[in-house]
C-alpha cells in the first residue's frame, strides 16, 4: 500500500515537472523589441532572450528561414540573429522565432524595410496652381476654430498634423476639422525626439496615432510629419511600412517662432509659395490668424487652389527625387525648382527650423 502511495506521488511529481517544463517552453523566448527597421541591402540584427538549449529558428510570416542560432545551455541568454535584408522582403513583415522543429512560434516581432535613401516629401511636381497649407499642433488648440472659419471663407482645404494626445484631448474639434472637409494627419503621439528614439519607441508612437486618426478619417492612407521635422531612417521606414507617406514642407512660414513678426511671416509666404508647394504653419502662432486672413485672398486672386496634402500628392506611380520632390515615375522633366535652391533662399531671409 505504502509503495503504491509513493508511486502515485512520484507520478504526480513527474506530471508536475512536465507541466512546468511545458509552461516554461511556452514563454521560452521574447524579442528585445517589438519592431525593427533596416534598409534594403543591409544586414539586419534582431535580438531575442531565450531559455532552453535548442536550435532557434527565425522565420518570416511566409515561412522563409532567415537565420538559425543554437543555445547550448538551459540558462536564460540573449541570441543575436543576423540576416541580409533583401529586396523581396516587403516594407513590413512579421518575424517569428521557433524552437527547433516546432510549428508554434515562441514570439513575434515586426520588421520594417525601406530604401536607404527614404527621404520625406518636401514638395510635389505640379504645373497647376495649387498648394497645400498645413498646420502643426502639439497640445494647444489655440486658434483652430478661427482658422477653420477663415479656410471656409475662401473654400480652402488644409491638412492638420496633430499629435495623438491632441486628438485624445479634443475629439469634438477633430471631428469638426474632418466634417469641414479637412485632413487629419500624424505628428507622432507626444512629439518625441525621433533622432534619439529606438525603432520600438517610434513604432509605438506612430501606430498609436494612426489608430486615433483612422477613427476620423476612416481606413484611408495616413500621413506622418516627424516632430520638429527631425527624423531618421527608422521612423520614416516604420511610417511607410504602416502605409503613411512622410511629409515635410517646402515653405516654413516661421509663425511657430515667437520672434517672427507679421512682416517676416507673410513675406516668406509671398516670396516662396509655389505650385505644388507645402506650407508649414501652426495653430498656436501669435501671428497666424492675421497672416492667414491676408494671404488667403491674395493667393486666391492669383489663381491658387488650396488642397489637402493627400490631394496634392501624385495619384499613381511616383518617386521622391534626391531633393525631396515627389515626381511622376515616367515624367522627370517637370520644371519644378530644386528644393535645395528654395530652402537656401528661405534661410537667407531668416527662416528655417
Amino acid at each position: 500500500m505504502k509503495g503504491k502511495r509513493v508511486l502515485a506521488w512520484l507520478l504526480i511529481a513527474v506530471l508536475g515537472l512536465l507541466t512546468l517544463r511545458t509552461a516554461k517552453a511556452a514563454d521560452a523566448a521574447s524579442f528585445q523589441m517589438e519592431a525593427y527597421a533596416f534598409p534594403y541591402g543591409s544586414t539586419a540584427t534582431v535580438v531575442a532572450t531565450v531559455t532552453g538549449s535548442a536550435t532557434w529558428v527565425l522565420k518570416t510570416a511566409d515561412g522563409e528561414v532567415l537565420c538559425k542560432r543554437t543555445a547550448d545551455t538551459d540558462k536564460k541568454q540573449q541570441l543575436r540573429f543576423a540576416f541580409p535584408v533583401e529586396a523581396h522582403l516587403p516594407r513590413r513583415t512579421e518575424l517569428a522565432l521557433y524552437r527547433g522543429d516546432s510549428e508554434q512560434a515562441q514570439c513575434r516581432t515586426l520588421l520594417f524595410c525601406d530604401a536607404p535613401q527614404n527621404g520625406p516629401v518636401w514638395q510635389v511636381a505640379c504645373t497647376e496652381r495649387k498648394l497645400a497649407i498645413t498646420f502643426d499642433s502639439a497640445n494647444s488648440s489655440a486658434n483652430t476654430k478661427e482658422i477653420l472659419d477663415l479656410l471656409d471663407r475662401y473654400d480652402a482645404k488644409a491638412t492638420f498634423f496633430l499629435i495623438g494626445r491632441f486628438i485624445e484631448n479634443y475629439p469634438e474639434l477633430c471631428a469638426e476639422i474632418t466634417a469641414r472637409g479637412h485632413e487629419l494627419a500624424s505628428h507622432s503621439y507626444e512629439h518625441p525626439d525621433m533622432l534619439k528614439a529606438t525603432s520600438q519607441e517610434a513604432y509605438r508612437s506612430i501606430v498609436r496615432t494612426d489608430a486615433l486618426i483612422r477613427t476620423y478619417n476612416g481606413d484611408t492612407r495616413t500621413l506622418y510629419r516627424p516632430p520638429s521635422g527631425q527624423s531618421t531612417f527608422r521612423d520614416r521606414a516604420i511610417a511607410r511600412g504602416l502605409e503613411s507617406e512622410v511629409i515635410r514642407w517646402s515653405v516654413d512660414s516661421g509663425d511657430g517662432f515667437r520672434d517672427k513678426t507679421y512682416a517676416n511671416i507673410i513675406g516668406r509666404l509671398r516670396t516662396h509659395l509655389h505650385n505644388g508647394g507645402i506650407a508649414l504653419m501652426h495653430v498656436y502662432g501669435k501671428q497666424t490668424l492675421q497672416v492667414l486672413g491676408d494671404i488667403l485672398p491674395e493667393l486666391t486672386a492669383q489663381g491658387y487652389r488650396f488642397v489637402t496634402v493627400s490631394e496634392l500628392l501624385i495619384d499613381g506611380e511616383a518617386y521622391i527625387d534626391e531633393w525631396g520632390t515627389q515626381q511622376p515615375l515616367h515624367h522627370e522633366q517637370t520644371g519644378v525648382e530644386r528644393i535645395a535652391n528654395r530652402l537656401s533662399r528661405t534661410q537667407a531671409n531668416g527662416g528655417g527650423k
